[in-house]
């Protein structure tokens, strides 16, 4: 970074811009200390002369009344000083204008002035370091606000200025390649690491830090999952195509969880407008960039309203998680209430009887104080799908949790079918009930994609020399920007059927398609819906009548046509309505069967 001198004025290279630098830094200072720091390998009489005439320069160049120079001390007077890049780069970070601040910084502080030796040169080294702190710092907060504002091209910009400036810096390293991995661009950001550490390697000749490793650890364990798991590329494309900003948005959120706080997200919007795949590929990212442990559940559906459902699905997936251990063996007896397995795990002391508001403080104590110990070892993500046919406890308890945890590296992402609202009026349902969202949470409403979005959307599914333009324009109209809808149109189109004959809405899209597998396939699938948790293959192998190589190559088809999903806990139908499906088609003979 160099100062700029004042218009016209002409103080000469080397020692007059070191001065000047120097005095608009650190303010008044003495003769003596000057010419220590200029002239340092000089003998006295040389340093004092050389001294004097660097001191006229400067004055010529600033200006009479510019400089003030006396027996002892030297300065330049507060209301006279010259601009600087300097000045202004400090009072825009003052400001808060990181991302101005950035299009002031030119490079390292008095870069080029060839003055690196001595004690100027200990000073100049001190400011330099001090001042690509600060740059650093301004680019990450750039980062931040340009992936939270869906810019995921400009935050990869800064990323990539912030590696090239810190080129063996592990943490500079692996936020570029967060970065990346949040833009959806993973292969480039493996490939940035991959640079890094042979950068690293040949430098310092030794590996680079753990987490850079355990980074690339993870990388190999997920390209090994992505190319095993059907139908991936059609849910990544739903899920991030015209989503930059919420995934964006997501994405910040989490890189605050991972550094202690707590956080909360309502995905909200109407069915097949791709918030489970949206979610899921922030998952995806997440899993990619760092330690996490990743807990999912999804509400019964069907008319039913169990209390907790979806909170104990996905709490089973602490009870193997590292740290549990070191939760209080009385709050865990507590949530053993919901979570029976933990007794089979943990000696734990009786629960005493209490009355109703007692036993249930306690219970959603328990709970938080589990949630507490595991993610003191890694971060956690409570992901809750179908939360529109939660139970008013199950609401209760997220309400209870997402206050209680403020402070602690856990994020809950809730997921809210808008139109289902609009529709339940049934006694008792409280899904039109907004009061139980905590005050924490921070709601991000999807509605439909623009057109273009979704005519890219299509586009990449389908085959250029299958649809032509004018199709694919007439898909997108008949979406309604609804990306599953739209996604179905564009199946069906492609296998001949015309247009205008597909079906418009999800349920029905999603009746077609099932049509169009084995009856014992349809089975599979209806034993699935009707169980309405995760169950293993096997389970549904046995209330489909089949055997599990063919449950298997069911569930396999069945995932790849987005009606099933696997977790860690079994199959589970991708959509809440899968279930009212299921009904509606089996009939109470299908049902005597099952």
């Amino acid at each position: 970074m160099l100062l700029a001198s004042p218009d016209g004025a002409t103080m000469g290279p080397g020692k007059p811009i070191a001065m000047l630098a120097y005095l608009l830094l650190e303010g008044e200072t003495s003769r003596d200390k000057l010419i220590e720091l200029l002239w340092g390998d000089q003998t006295d009489k040389n340093a004092r002369n050389a001294f004097r005439q660097t001191l006229y320069r400067l004055r010529a160049a600033l200006g009479e009344g510019n400089l003030e120079a006396n027996s002892e001390t030297v300065a330049i007077p507060s209301g006279n000083q010259p601009q600087s890049d300097v000045s202004q780069f400090e009072a825009l970070l003052q400001a808060g204008r990181s991302e101005d601040a950035l299009s002031v910084y030119r490079g390292p502080f008095l870069d080029g002035l060839g003055l690196d030796e001595g004690n100027f040169g200990q000073w100049v080294s001190m400011r330099r370091h001090n001042f690509e702190a600060k740059f650093h710092g301004a680019l990450r907060r750039g980062i931040a606000a340009r992936l939270e504002r869906g810019d995921p091209q400009g935050a990869i910009d800064l990323a990539l200025q912030l590696a090239t400036s810190a080129p063996l810096e592990a943490d500079a390293a692996l936020l570029t390649f967060n970065t990346l991995v949040n833009a959806g661009r993973l292969d480039e950001g493996r490939a940035h690491l991959e640079m890094f550490t042979t950068r690293y390697r040949q430098e310092f000749q030794e590996e680079p830090p753990v987490e850079v490793r355990e980074t690339i650890g993870r990388l190999r364990k997920h390209a090994r999952v992505e190319s095993n798991t059907p139908g991936a590329e059609n849910r990544q494309a739903v899920g991030v195509i015209g989503r930059e900003a919420e995934l964006g948005k997501l994405a910040v959120a989490f890189n605050q969880v991972r550094k202690g706080s707590g956080a909360g997200f309502l995905i909200e919007g109407p069915a097949g407008v791709g918030k489970s795949a949206m979610v899921g590929e922030f998952m995806r990212r997440a899993a990619t960039s760092g330690p996490i442990l990743l807990l999912t559940g999804q509400e019964h559906t069907a008319g039913s309203r169990i209390p907790f459902a979806s909170i104990a699905s996905a709490l089973r997936g602490t009870l193997n998680a590292p740290g549990l251990s070191g939760a209080s063996r009385h709050l865990l007896a507590d949530a053993s209430r919901l979570l029976p397995e933990l007794r089979d795990q943990f000696d734990l002391p009786e629960t005493e009887q209490t009355d109703r508001e007692a036993s249930r403080v306690r219970l959603f104590e328990g709970l938080a104080a589990l949630l507490d110990a595991v993610a003191y070892e890694q971060p956690v993500c409570v992901v809750l799908e179908d939360f529109h046919n939660a139970a008013r406890e199950s609401r209760d308890l997220v309400q209870y949790l997402a206050g209680r945890l403020t402070g602690v590296s856990v994020m809950f992402v809730v997921c809210y079918r808008t139109d289902k609202v609009a529709q339940s009026k049934t006694p008792g349902d409280i899904s039109d009930d907004n009061s139980w969202i905590p005050p924490s949470f921070t709601r991000l409403p999807l509605g439909p994609l623009t057109m273009d979005a979704v005519k890219s959307l299509i586009s990449g599914t389908i085959d250029s020399d299958i649809l032509s333009e004018a199709d694919i324009a007439q898909l997108a109209e008949l979406s309604g920007g609804i990306p599953y809808r739209a996604l179905e149109l564009a199946r069906q189109a492609g296998g001949g059927m015309n247009p205008g004959a597909v079906p418009t809405t999800l349920p029905d899209a999603l009746w077609a398609r099932l049509q169009g597998f084995s009856p014992a396939q349809q089975r599979l699938f209806l034993a699935c819906a009707l169980v309405e948790r995760p169950i293993h293959i096997r389970i549904a192998a046995a209330a489909a009548h089949i055997s599990d190589s063919a449950a298997l190559d069911g569930v396999l088809a069945l995932e790849a046509a987005g009606l099933l999903t696997q977790t860690v806990d079994g199959v589970r139908p991708t959509h809440d309505f899968a279930a009212t499906l299921a009904l509606k088609g089996t009939g109470p003979a299908g049902l005597a069967l099952l």
